[in-house]
């Protein structure tokens, strides 16, 4: 052994060790309780932008619909009717209905008469118009043109010439103001103005304007 081995083997008998590097930590696998984690909770059944005309226009409807469960004669309207002022080829004498199935209907009804207004509305529209809307086409109904075996019927889409209604005219020309006032011709059944229906229009033309009614 050289001389600069003996010096190299006496300076390591007093070198001090290099410590040891940590581990790095080991990460929690353990799932967070609920409500602790840092990814914000998504709400359920939260009505999505284009349901907001439904919480506008159910209130409405059932406010001038009262709700029988057993179905009567409507004199004015000349039909069979059950639940919140449905009917169909399904209401007839003797119909019955629990409070769900009148609830249940009157949701099927409303959206019924939604894709109605989505249909023959080609302008864009606020949640309030589009209840308003569905509101009165599900009062008045749609109408429809007459022809050889049937006289037609006038309603807010289409009357009985074939023409559309005068306030559909007046929405799709971007005339809201005159669409407006037109709910209020709206007003009679079996050929007479009912205070009911006066109302009614009142109601529904505010919604449209305003976004809230009396």
């Amino acid at each position: 052994m050289n001389l600069s081995e003996i010096f190299s083997a006496i300076l390591g008998m007093f070198k001090r060790p290099t410590p040891p590097v940590p581990a790095p930590p080991v990460p929690d696998i353990h799932p967070a309780p609920a409500g602790t984690s840092d990814t914000p909770v998504v709400p359920q059944n939260v009505p999505s932008i284009n349901d907001a005309w439904r919480a506008l226009c159910r209130p409405l409807v059932q406010h001038f619909e009262s709700c029988a469960l057993e179905a009567y004669w409507d004199a004015t309207g000349k039909v069979w009717t059950c639940g919140w002022g449905t009917t169909g080829k399904d209401v007839i004498q003797g119909t019955v209905w629990t409070q769900a199935q009148a609830e249940a209907r009157l949701d099927a009804s409303l959206d019924d008469a939604a894709a109605i207004v989505d249909r023959a509305v080609q302008v864009q529209i606020s949640p309030q118009q589009k209840a308003a809307l569905v509101s009165i086409v599900y009062n008045v109904g749609a109408g429809r043109a007459a022809s050889s075996r049937d006289p037609g019927r006038d309603g807010i889409v289409v009357l009985a010439t074939g023409l559309p209604s005068t306030l559909l005219r007046n929405l799709n020309a971007l005339n809201f103001a005159s669409a407006a006032d037109q709910f209020l011709a709206w007003n009679k059944s079996g050929g007479q103005v009912l205070n009911g229906l006066v109302r009614r229009r009142t109601a529904e033309r505010s919604l449209f304007l305003t976004g809230a009614w009396k």
